[in-house]
């Protein structure tokens, strides 16, 4: 056995057992679905399985009012310390209906079972040798998604399933593509990828996938969301903070990528800014008397205060001269 052989053999056992620990260390320390520093088991999945179920309810346009939404969390998770508001289109709340119909952990391994078996699809498509499939499939982003019950594998599944489907069977990528309106951003981003790429089928398929899920929507919730959703959306000053510090984490995470060349240095820096984000409830730091325009405030602790947008800013001086290059 060479020693490159050992080496990637030693990464993936040091990769497995970082994981099966911090799995372990969760679950001795979750009690009534509440872990530590108050923050309930998997995370921002509480969020989706909460709004399914107020959707189920009736409840819907109310996950909307950032009040009535954290006093149905800390209902629903006795002990939660957390404030974690709703900020997706109704769209989303569709999909979590069902999921909210379940019990609380069985939700979460039917969400997770079916999103990781569509990423090992995905990622067997994208892998052309064992190994880099292995590094897929225990990529750290991914471990991140499972642990917190996030929706990053979805965006993923759907936006490079699209891709690859473009070129064989453009209506169904359509559709895909469309689905990614369940996050705003990506709404916009997918349609004009589509034109750029002059990609007319999918695109039409796009927008009718687009059309269809809102009208579904609309159909089992009512506008009533639509209009609460549209009038947060209209009103960002809350989050204006939070997007200061995305914008700064951009710039240095593209930064990375353009001086290296390569994508591990930016991945790199942004799982670690993710893990910090989700063992930051954790730690005594948030219970630390610092002003909050310092320290950050809310969930995003860690982006929305002046000390990250300055780390931001000495990131983006530095990140040449960690990587021997110049700009």
């Amino acid at each position: 056995m060479n020693r490159g052989r050992l080496a990637f053999l030693v990464l993936v056992g040091l990769t497995l057992a970082t994981y099966i620990s911090f799995v372990m260390v969760a679950a001795t320390h979750t009690h009534n679905r509440v872990g530590l520093g108050g923050s309930p088991l998997f995370y921002d999945f509480s969020v989706f399985h909460t709004v399914g179920a107020m959707a189920n309810e009736g409840h819907a346009a109310e996950s909307y009012d950032d009040a009535r939404m954290i006093a149905a969390e800390r209902a629903a998770f006795p002990g939660n310390t957390l404030r974690l508001p709703w900020n997706y289109p109704p769209t989303f709340q569709v999909m979590m209906m069902p999921l909210g119909a379940m019990p609380y952990v069985a939700a979460w391994l039917v969400w997770s079972g079916i999103l990781y078996g569509f990423y090992v699809l995905l990622s067997r498509r994208l892998a052309d040798a064992p190994d880099p499939l292995v590094f897929l499939l225990l990529a750290p982003g991914a471990a991140v998604n499972l642990f917190f019950g996030q929706n990053g594998i979805l965006s993923t599944v759907l936006l490079g399933g699209g891709v690859l489907l473009l070129g064989s069977r453009p209506l169904l990528a359509g559709m895909l593509l469309g689905l990614l309106s369940y996050k705003p951003q990506l709404a916009v981003l997918a349609p004009f990828a589509l034109m750029a790429g002059r990609e007319w089928r999918a695109l039409g398929a796009a927008i009718v996938s687009q059309l269809a899920l809102i009208l579904v929507s609309v159909a089992l919730l009512g506008t009533e969301p639509w209009f609460a959703f549209l009038y947060k959306l209209a009103h960002p000053a809350a989050a204006l903070p939070a997007l200061l510090g995305l914008f700064l984490l951009g710039l240095v995470l593209g930064e990375a990528f353009l001086v290296t060349g390569k994508v591990y240095f930016s991945a790199g820096l942004h799982a670690g800014l993710v893990i910090g984000v989700k063992l930051w409830p954790f730690s005594d730091a948030p219970k630390v008397a610092l002003p909050h325009w310092i320290a950050g405030n809310g969930r995003p602790a860690l982006i929305s205060g002046a000390a990250a947008w300055l780390m931001a800013l000495i990131l983006l001086a530095l990140v040449p001269r960690l990587t021997g290059k110049r700009t």
